[in-house]
């Protein structure tokens, strides 16, 4: 017994550390392509790249379709291993689909040219791999080994990464390194996968169109709310991008760069509980998942105050190093897209905890709401106001959904006690 409780001890303790150090390098992905790029390239392929990654990360949302977190605190296993990858198979191909339509709608309007069009295609290209690891994580975190699939992930991310820089030193073209960046992807994806033994056979994964209907059904809400959430923090580089230089769009992607550092370093801190919180809900501990929330909040405030602090002090004068540019004129927008930052990390936050309460609908429309306000605010603000103008709306943006999903949240603990899912 002794043996078999160090060992479930050994087993928690390296799924927090690998989902730390995989949480990590997700933060360091863009920040690292687009700091070796400026130096080598400058800051107008710096631009393109970083409207790249603001492209390619609403892309996976498409991929993903929100299945992840549906997936992990499915408590009562209503949906199968097999189910979970057929349909994650689909919807990477509509992920595909989707971003060739996205970029030649672009290269119409003359928004894009074809050049920057494929450099933003090749980027969603390395992004379909992920949407399609992000399952297999999946099912070893539901098995409490959640260490076995952000290993393959920090392995593959780490060659994606050497390869930029090799290739960017080397001189090469950013479309000749992104290529060999996803053949290298694909490669470490497939002989990672093979390595952990993954435990369920692909051979026994069938086309069941009602499994597959009921539960894109049951994800539609998730896939609606994490393509919002992810075009509502990318909305100001969207706007940007229709109206300022590339070289300002460069230089707002390295000061809002820190703004979801915070937001990732808190993901990494709650998703070995997630499984956890949802039984607690499911069996009506309400008392007991408040506390695990109010904790979690309050983690939040403290590394909010911090990197507050941190960011007044180093901020401008760390990321001139880091980035190879002069960034002192954007000073005050960073302070407020860092306190914005902080209230992002909670709307994510409050995201996972509605999620696990099942109330979907209430977030997706309160993400509809906060995307159709922002298409219009954040273009107006930013034509007329610039970047100061660009921050200052997101900030209120976040503000308004830091609140009403926290008055969802205050509610739903106020009556009562969770839900078996039907």
């Amino acid at each position: 017994m002794k043996n078999k409780k160090n060992t479930s001890q050994n087993i928690q303790r390296n799924n927090f550390i690998w989902n730390a150090i995989a949480g990590l390098v997700n933060a360091a992905e863009s920040v690292v392509v687009l700091m070796i790029c400026t130096r080598t390239k400058g800051m107008e392929a710096a631009g393109i790249l970083t409207i790249a990654f603001a492209v390619a990360n609403l892309m996976m949302a498409i991929g993903k379709f929100g299945m992840r977190t549906y997936q992990v605190t499915d408590a009562n296993s209503t949906f199968h291993a097999s189910d979970y990858f057929t349909s994650r198979c689909i919807t990477v191909g509509a992920m595909i689909l989707v971003s060739i339509v996205w970029e030649g709608i672009n290269v119409v309007s003359g928004m894009h040219s074809a050049y920057k069009a494929l450099v933003v295609l090749l980027l969603c290209l390395i992004y379909a791999v992920e949407s399609m690891e992000d399952v297999f994580i999946g099912v070893y975190q539901k098995k409490g080994r959640l260490d076995l699939g952000n290993k393959v992930f920090i392995v593959r991310w780490i060659g994606i990464l050497l390869i930029f820089l090799i290739g960017f030193l080397l001189d090469w073209d950013i479309l000749k390194v992104e290529v060999i960046a996803l053949i290298g992807s694909i490669i470490v994806e497939l002989a990672g996968l093979k390595l952990i033994s993954f435990s369920f056979s692909i051979e026994r994964v069938k086309l069941q169109f009602g499994r597959q209907w009921a539960l894109f059904k049951n994800c539609m809400p998730l896939f609606v709310i994490a393509f919002l959430s992810l075009y509502i923090t990318n909305a100001p580089k969207y706007a940007i991008d229709a109206h300022l230089s590339a070289t300002v769009q460069a230089s707002y992607g390295f000061i809002a760069m820190p703004v979801f550092v915070i937001s990732l370093v808190n993901s990494f801190l709650y998703q070995p509980i997630l499984v956890d919180m949802a039984v607690l809900w499911k069996n009506g501990k309400i008392a007991e998942l408040k506390k695990v929330v109010l904790k979690q909040v309050r983690w939040i405030v403290l590394l909010t105050v911090v990197v507050l602090a941190g960011a007044f002090v180093l901020g401008i004068p760390f990321l001139n190093v880091l980035y190879h540019a002069s960034l002192e004129e954007y000073k005050v927008p960073f302070m407020i897209l860092m306190l914005g930052g902080g209230m992002l990390a909670v709307v994510g936050y409050e995201v996972v905890v509605l999620t696990i309460m099942r109330s979907q609908l209430q977030i997706s429309i309160g993400y509809l709401a906060a995307a159709i306000i922002g298409m219009i605010g954040f273009e107006i603000c930013t034509k007329y106001y610039g970047i100061l103008g660009n921050v200052w709306f997101y900030d209120a943006l976040m503000l308004a959904l830091m609140i009403g999903f926290g008055v969802i949240i205050y509610v739903k603990m106020k009556l009562g006690k969770g839900k078996k899912d039907e």
